[in-house]
């Protein structure tokens, strides 16, 4: 096939079989599934595209069980389950845990091994796309507004921005805000600022602030909490 399925947070393309969900009971063919094409994975909020397609393997196994794993890239990254989805899902579980740990350790306390397996993730994933699409987690006080809307449908934060929302944006309780209600929160943005959600929220009193504190208030979050270390390696 040439065109891309999405599945499980996974697209996947060119494939030379079409993926089911077999199930190894007694008497089921073991038919190998080779020759599944990866653009991308994705685990929760994050999301690796590949510079690259990445061919994976599904293979049945004894004891009712798939595995999975990359044919070239990747080595000691292999999910598994109890059918080519769910090993097709573990897979990338698996992949996103070998990254992060890596992602997470500074160049100069890696051994030798791991620079090598940093490389080859530096090589085949997209990791500017990856740091601007990398959730942060911030701590930030607004003010609820409805708009049009009886429900909230606009934030008027206290460094002056203002955003409009949706509720699936927003933690349930935020649904029974009244309009002009001030809270402080935890928000979870992408890297360049774009609200993901609204993780939870509490009620506060009414805050006056003026300009110059705004302003102050504004240049104290966060930036982007991302290791610097990936950068000095090159392809």
């Amino acid at each position: 096939m040439s065109h891309l399925l999405a599945m499980d947070g996974i697209e996947v393309g060119g494939m030379s079989h079409m993926l089911h969900d077999y199930n190894l009971a007694e008497n089921s063919i073991l038919e190998p599934m080779t020759d599944v094409a990866i653009s991308k994975i994705q685990c929760g909020e994050s999301v690796y595209k590949f510079l690259q397609l990445v061919e994976l393997s599904l293979t049945p196994t004894a004891g009712n069980q798939w595995v999975c794993h990359a044919r070239e890239f990747f080595r000691g990254v292999a999910g598994s389950g109890p059918t080519a989805v769910d090993a097709q899902h573990n897979f990338s579980e698996q992949f996103h845990v070998a990254f992060q740990k890596l992602y997470a350790t500074p160049a100069f306390e890696m051994t030798p091994e791991q620079q090598d397996r940093w490389q080859e993730f530096v090589n085949l994933i997209d990791i500017k796309a990856y740091r601007d699409s990398a959730p942060l987690d911030l701590r930030e006080i607004g003010e609820v507004r409805y708009g049009r809307a009886d429900y909230p449908s606009r934030i008027d934060w206290v460094d002056g921005r203002h955003e409009h929302v949706l509720l699936e944006q927003l933690p349930p309780q935020m649904a029974t805000y009244p309009d002009g209600q001030w809270f402080e929160a935890i928000v979870r943005r992408r890297a360049a600022g774009d609200l993901i959600k609204i993780i939870n929220a509490q009620r506060i009193p009414p805050i006056v602030i003026t300009q110059a504190a705004a302003e102050e208030y504004r240049a104290s979050l966060p930036v982007a909490d991302l290791p610097s270390a990936e950068w000095k390696w090159v392809k």
